[in-house]
């Protein structure tokens, strides 16, 4: 996570996806419990990397833990490893997540 604008920008990416619906941003402040904080909506069918981003406004000064719920057309769902997000100031290093789009079982 970097750390814009009191904020938290996540990015990741996609190598292919195929039947994706969305991609729910699950937060957790210790690592056991996560609270859905939003989505973005994915490309359904492609098979050429496609790139993603979501801010969290609601920096709470912390690490944080961040996990992504892949949500496809017909229900299937995968989650992310999830990552830990150290609020870092615009200037550090940051990490974005690759993600193979493809839901399972």
């Amino acid at each position: 996570a970097k750390l814009i604008n009191n904020s938290s920008s996540l990015s990741w990416t996609t190598s292919s996806e195929s039947n994706g619906d969305y991609f729910e941003i699950l937060k957790s402040e210790d690592g056991i419990n996560k609270t859905s904080i939003g989505r973005v909506k994915a490309m359904g069918n492609s098979t050429s990397k496609k790139s993603y981003q979501f801010v969290d406004k609601e920096n709470t000064n912390k690490i944080t833990y961040y996990q992504l719920k892949q949500v496809d057309l017909d229900g299937k769902i995968a989650y992310s490893k999830m990552i830990t997000g150290i609020n870092r100031n615009e200037n550090e290093p940051s990490f974005s997540y690759g993600y193979h789009g493809k839901a399972q079982n």
